[in-house]
């Protein structure tokens, strides 16, 4: 009995059979003799009919679940040997997605159970592998021809699954969301407002046509540096913190060519994304993990401020800023925890250092991963190689340094580990204002003007009066150089300029909205609660 037969129901012999048990035959037509013999039941054509609505009784008893299956093997087998036909397809892609809540266990994997020969697939030989640190995040990567043009315009069709919506970082809610209403309330004024407008023009105006910038043609008082992508970053880091994105924003056509710029003029290494100018003037070694760090601060902004973006140009975007991060933290020097001019080849200095951790904190706005072990290291830094006064001030490489150092290690343990309360921090903020802002220092107001902003009150309000009004009053009203800052008497004139000196002092009048203070608290009396018209 075979498998089926299992299955199929008992039913009564027809009348062939019955003749055959009864030694009954059936007439062939040349006995006619025969016909006289017959069983009065035999008829021929009805016995064939009989026979076919058997085998359709037999189909119609067999159990549902397995026609089913016969019907599903049958498609299976169709769809093989249509496949199989088609010669001019030899590639194979595989195209899976795993629920969030899916996980595979990969000790269901046995090495033995599949052979590659049994497969005749072509397979292009694996370049070789790079050696990647543990720390590194370089297995994600990034399109190389997609661009960020036209302010990320595309056609829906080209739209592809989108990553995991991240929502805008609280820190930079401030430049898309109630801009006015901090402005009035954090110190600013219409005055400032429009020095910012004026030197986003200029900015706009000094945008190379490959949408670079650079720090010798910026108009008269040009730097002697040639480190395009640092001052690339420089130039769109102000767009960025007055709200201007690849796609929102009366500028945002000049920001997308210049994020376009940093994302195709990096160096992509086993150990990260690199930025730092290579090759570009043998002079300025000491620029590179400058040029870096200002870089991935503008790629990190910009995947946080534009979160929302889900087609192609942003993933390229997020993952590029990814692996910014991943060289930061590749570069760190691993016997203190800070950063020089060299990838991990040099002690760290506190100037280098800044601008690699507030890139890895904007890094952690936009949602990227940093690793919390390099960070702390960054501390042990701060604290242990550059401290003085108990972490009241910051040297350059030790405890001996400048007023700027101390601001950048300052907003460094900010960002890091102290809040705005903390008791070193206040003796800080007292000592930069006993100081008070030196107006031929844009790198140094810069930063002191944002410690002040995040500690708030009485303090920022002495430094803030001080510094608005002479940045608004100070720059370049008229002529071709309109918008812009004079950088005749700042301290690094001659290495980058006009262009450094303007992104800096623009960045500076930006501080209300540009990062949201670390407080809660009204900086300017009831002028919170003010209408402006910017919101």
């Amino acid at each position: 009995m075979s498998f089926l037969d299992k299955f199929r129901p008992k039913r009564e012999p027809d009348a062939a059979e019955k003749r055959s048990s009864r030694g009954g035959k059936a007439p062939t037509s040349n006995d006619v003799a025969s016909l006289a013999e017959l069983d009065p039941d035999f008829n021929p054509a009805l016995d064939k009919i009989l026979e076919e609505h058997d085998v359709v009784d037999r189909l119609r008893t067999l159990p549902i679940w397995l026609i089913a299956f016969g019907i599903q093997v049958a498609i299976l087998v169709a769809l093989a040997l249509f496949s199989m036909g088609d010669k001019n397809k030899n590639d194979l892609a595989i195209n899976s997605q795993m629920d969030e809540n899916e996980s595979l266990d990969m000790d269901d994997l046995d090495d033995d159970s599949l052979d590659i020969s049994d497969f005749d697939i072509d397979v292009e030989e694996a370049p070789e592998a790079v050696e990647q640190p543990a720390m590194s995040f370089t297995n994600i990567e990034t399109a190389p021809d997609l661009s960020l043009t036209d302010a990320y315009e595309v056609d829906q069709t080209e739209i592809v699954q989108p990553v995991q919506t991240i929502p805008l970082a609280g820190a930079l809610e401030g430049r898309l969301m109630g801009k006015g209403r901090l402005l009035k309330s954090g110190g600013g004024n219409d005055a400032s407002e429009r020095a910012v407008q004026a030197a986003l023009k200029w900015l706009a105006e000094h945008q190379q046509p490959d949408g670079s910038w650079s720090f010798q043609n910026a108009g008269e008082g040009g730097g002697r540096t040639v480190a395009d992508n640092a001052a690339t970053a420089m130039a769109v880091l102000p767009f960025l913190g007055a709200g201007n994105t690849p796609s929102k924003g009366e500028y945002k056509a000049v920001v997308a060519r210049g994020i376009e710029f940093l994302l195709t003029n990096g160096n992509r290494t086993g150990n990260g994304y690199d930025l730092r100018d290579l090759g570009k003037d043998e002079r300025n070694d000491s620029g590179r993990m400058y040029s870096h760090g200002l870089a991935a601060i503008a790629l990190c902004e910009a995947c946080a401020m534009g979160a929302e973006e889900h087609d192609k140009r942003y993933q390229a975007l997020r993952s590029t800023a990814q692996q910014t991060i991943a060289f930061i933290q590749y570069a760190q020097d691993p016997a203190m925890g800070g950063w020089r001019y060299l990838p991990q080849e040099q002690p760290g200095d506190t100037s280098v250092t800044g601008w690699q951790v507030m890139a890895l904190k904007s890094g952690s706005m936009g949602g990227l991963s940093v690793d919390p072990m390099v960070m702390k290291k960054a501390i042990n830094f701060l604290a242990n190689q550059v401290s003085a006064d108990g972490g009241a001030r910051y040297g350059y490489q030790d405890n001996h340094g400048t007023d700027a150092t101390t601001a950048i290690g300052l907003l460094c343990r900010l960002y890091l580990d102290w809040d705005p309360k903390n008791p070193n921090i206040l003796r800080g903020a007292d000592y930069l204002l006993r100081k008070g802002p030196d107006f031929k220092n844009a790198y140094y107001i810069y930063y002191a003007t944002q410690v002040l902003h995040h500690i708030g009150g009485p303090r920022w309000k002495e430094w803030n009066d001080q510094v608005r009004d002479t940045l608004v009053n100070s720059q370049v009203q008229s002529g071709e150089d309109a918008g812009s800052w004079d950088p005749s008497q700042d301290v690094y004139r001659g290495e980058a300029g006009r262009l450094y000196v303007t992104s800096l002092f623009c960045m500076t009048l930006e501080v209300y909205y540009r990062h949201m203070p670390l407080y809660a608290q009204t900086q300017y009396g009831d002028a919170e609660t003010e209408d402006f018209p910017l919101d």
